[in-house]
């Protein structure tokens, strides 16, 4: 689901951290564990118990972006389906959770600043598999920095400050720490979930000094994030 290691990196700035809800875990394993620096989306999550044979509705749960539905593995419950938060989205029951940059706009929940249960096949000395208290901490602002396309950004192509950033889309598959420029905020489907932070990203000037880089490409950029979260009340446990 997510990468074992982290590459995202905190640069500047108030990040109005918030506790959100987690997925309920599944025989004790959480199925959609966080890394930190993960982009985390937000949705509402059914769980069917399979003991008491009802169902529950989990209001605002966050998974990281490239998050694929699963049913869960544990006998105590089964995920029914997720509704991520973008507007006008159906029930999941299969394959990737969102497929578009613009479906990550609608329920971009901020980067995740704290570890939530462990990735396919990592072990924590004296830790079980079930490090999860239920939530997590995700940043609704603040300035990170986020690999990039390779020659996305370059001294020819160079990126500006308030240019707007989208989450890195490839074939229906969001990656959850990476961005891509090309973002809108104006038409139908907007897609930035972030905009390029001034005095980080800029080329060496031809015979000037000061700027940052005097390469030919950048291979990260510094993002200021915009979440949707941030605007949204959290109703968890309804």
């Amino acid at each position: 689901m997510s990468s074992n290691v982290s590459a995202v990196t905190y640069r500047e700035g108030d990040c109005r951290p918030i506790a959100a809800m987690t997925v309920p875990k599944s025989g004790g394993v959480q199925v959609y564990p966080i890394a930190v620096g993960d982009i985390c989306i937000y949705g509402n999550v059914v769980v069917y118990n399979v003991t008491a044979q009802t169902s529950k509705t989990y209001y605002n749960c966050v998974l990281p972006a490239n998050a694929v539905f699963s049913a869960g593995t544990g006998a105590d419950y089964t995920i029914t389906s997720i509704t991520p938060a973008y507007s006008g989205a159906s029930a999941v029951t299969s394959g990737q959770i969102i497929t578009t940059a613009a479906q990550l706009y609608g329920c971009f929940a901020g980067i995740a600043l704290h570890k939530t249960g462990l990735q396919s096949g990592e072990f924590v000395f004296k830790l079980t598999q079930s490090i999860d208290p239920g939530w997590t901490l995700v940043a609704t602002a603040g300035r990170f920095e986020f690999p990039i396309l390779a020659s996305a950004i370059t001294s020819a192509a160079p990126v500006y400050p308030g240019e707007l950033i989208a989450g890195y889309v490839n074939g229906g598959v969001v990656y959850n720490q990476q961005v891509a420029r090309g973002a809108n905020d104006t038409s139908a489907t907007p897609t930035a979930i972030g905009v390029a932070c001034p005095g980080y990203n800029q080329f060496h000037a031809t015979g000037a000094g000061g700027c940052q880089h005097n390469v030919s490409t950048l291979a990260s950029l510094v993002v200021e994030i915009r979440t949707q979260l941030m605007h949204t009340q959290l109703t968890s446990g309804q």
